[in-house]
Order: C-alpha cells, then sequence, then structure tokens
C-alpha cells in the first residue's frame, strides 16, 4: 500500500529517516498514512501489536489533515528512553506504516497484499556488519596468511551475511530477527579460532 522513497539511519548515527507515500494507484485514492510507528529488534512482533514497546514517528492530525506523504526524523533523544539505546549503531528496527480510509471497492482484484492496511519494512545500520566482516576478513589473514582453505567460521559468517540479505528481500521477518540476534552475538565477540591449522 505504501512505497518508502527514504528510509534510512543517518550517518551521524542520530536519526532514523522515513519517508513513505500511499501508492498512486485508483484503489488507494481515499487512503492516507494514519501512524507510524518503530519497534527495537528487541522487542519485535510481526503483528506491531501495541501491546510491544513502539515508537510512534506519525500520527494523523497532528497537522490537521490526512496525509498522503509523510516525512518524519526521529531523533536518538525521543527514543532512547523507550529502547534504552545509546545510539543506533548496529541497529535494527521494524517499521509499520498503518493507513487509514476507504480502499476501493475492487481492491481485492489486485490480490491479497493490495488489501493489507498495514504495511512493514526495516531499517539497519550496516556499517556494524561490514565493520564485523572486516574483522573476520582480518583475523584469517593473520591467523593463516591465505595458505590454507577457508576455515569455518569465516564460512559460517559469510553464510549468515547472505541469509541475512535474502531474508530482508523476500521480507521474511522472524527469520530475519533471530538471524540479527545470531549475528549481533558474533559481532561484538572475535572468531572462535583464528589459528592456522594447515601445518
Amino acid at each position: 500500500m505504501v512505497s518508502f522513497s527514504e528510509l534510512r539511519i543517518s550517518d551521524d548515527k542520530d536519526q532514523i529517516i522515513i519517508e513513505c507515500a500511499v501508492r498512486d494507484l485508483p484503489i488507494y485514492t481515499n487512503m492516507y498514512i494514519d501512524t507510524i510507528t518503530i519497534e527495537h529488534y528487541e522487542n519485535f512482533s510481526e503483528s506491531g501489536s501495541p501491546g510491544g514497546k513502539s515508537y510512534v514517528a506519525y500520527r494523523n492530525g497532528t497537522n490537521g489533515s490526512s496525509q498522503r506523504n509523510v516525512r518524519c526524523v526521529v531523533d536518538l533523544a525521543a527514543v532512547s528512553q523507550l529502547f534504552a539505546l545509546t545510539d543506533f549503531d548496529g541497529g535494527l528496527f521494524y517499521v509499520f506504516v498503518h493507513c487509514g480510509g476507504t480502499l476501493s471497492p475492487n481492491a481485492s482484484q489486485y490480490g491479497d497484499g493490495a488489501t493489507s492496511t498495514t504495511d512493514l519494512a526495516i531499517v539497519l545500520d550496516w556499517r556494524k556488519f561490514y565493520k564485523a566482516g572486516l574483522k573476520q576478513l582480518v583475523a584469517y589473514y593473520m591467523g593463516c596468511g591465505l595458505k590454507c582453505t577457508v576455515p569455518a567460521w569465516l564460512e559460517e559468517f559469510v553464510m549468515l551475511w547472505n541469509a541475512i540479505k535474502l531474508a530482508i528481500e523476500t521480507c521474511d521477518w522472524t527469520l530475519l530477527d533471530r538471524l540479527w540476534r545470531k549475528f549481533l552475538a558474533i559481532a561484538d565477540g572475535v572468531p572462535m579460532n583464528t589459528d592456522c591449522n594447515c601445518g
């Protein structure tokens, strides 16, 4: 129902920037963005239920009219207490965009996804992932100097990297949540074995 023109963590890691709009299709003519909420990966629930901790980045009517296009900038200071954050480094956030209004009567002809009034997207800081990958590669190079076969711990990291990208591309948020937690455990630690065992 919505498309994102911008969804990212700022370069200084102090803000989440969200810009989205209701798609310009005849079935969405009477739709508008009602709320935009953000959940941290530690509080993620795929249903986006209000029972979990969520930060309301936008609420319809705050400027007196219903908007089809919304841009909001969420400062770290605004969400840090709710999610107990010191920065957005390595952060994975789920962004729920809830739409209001009335769908066209023939909306179901466009498929089941066309009638959903909530869209879910993610924003994450890839820099932590890149830094962890570089750390893994340096550990391999320093331990083996490219003299032997690639160790299992490095293969696991590369497979995890690809699994995370695939989970994002297929919108498998539950799998992404599980993989991201595994990544953070690896990223903050050191490789299991950096010694060269080739003899």
